[in-house]
């Protein structure tokens, strides 16, 4: 008998290596903009003058914030791509329904691992940090009790992004208010492509893209 032939896998690779390299490319941009603003793009913060030849040559090319597109869009093209194949409404709303809770879930258990070693005091040399790398985060705040640092990494999940820098103040997920970011891109996307698939018109397509670019401009 001649040997089985399997079709090959329906899938895009180098998708997921750009999703790959977009998440190295925001921690980048995110380590830069706490420990040296003013390379990593902000106004403010310069204390050498090296730093302001790496904003002209570095900070461009390796520190855009336009990697955020790619990493925002990109992954969420794997949440659409079943229903771009089948129009199936339920594959959107059971990527959504999930997509929180795979998002929130490590959230919380790095930052217990946070919790833990402020309990036992590891991280008070933390405070010394600033005096070398001038971060922008030059403290640790405990938290009352666990309820409350558990009230904090839940409300992550559910908050539009404007609210979640005021409600989440502590160190250990202070930095992750951008969870709301990322969720509300998700929606704006998914949204696209519902109506992308919708507009069977090629004209249509490219008005609602034309749309699209000049008010986000």
């Amino acid at each position: 008998l001649p040997p089985r032939t399997s079709a090959p896998p329906k899938r895009i690779d180098y998708l997921a290596g750009l999703v790959a390299i977009s998440c190295v490319g925001v921690t980048l941009i995110h380590f830069t903009l706490t420990f040296i603003p003013y390379a990593g793009g902000l106004g403010y913060g310069r204390h050498y003058k090296s730093e302001l030849y790496s904003r002209w040559s570095t900070t461009p090319i390796l520190l855009n914030p336009i990697w955020i597109g790619p990493f925002f869009t990109t992954s969420t093209r794997f949440l659409a791509q079943n229903f771009l194949r089948t129009g199936n409404l339920a594959d959107v709303a059971k990527k959504m329904l999930l997509r929180a809770p795979r998002m929130v879930i490590p959230a919380i258990v790095v930052a217990a691992l946070e919790y833990f070693f402020i309990e036992l005091g590891l991280t008070a040399k933390l405070e010394w940090l600033p005096s070398i790398t001038w971060s922008t985060w030059p403290w640790v705040t405990n938290y009352p009790n666990f309820g409350w640092f558990m009230n904090e990494v839940l409300e992550l999940g559910y908050l539009i992004p404007n609210k979640a820098p005021g409600i989440v103040n502590h160190y250990c997920v202070g930095v992750l208010w951008t969870i709301p970011v990322q969720l509300q891109c998700s929606y704006t996307t998914l949204l696209g492509a519902v109506m992308v698939r919708e507009l069977k018109s090629h004209w249509k397509r490219f008005a609602f893209y034309f749309w699209c670019i000049a008010v986000n401009w």
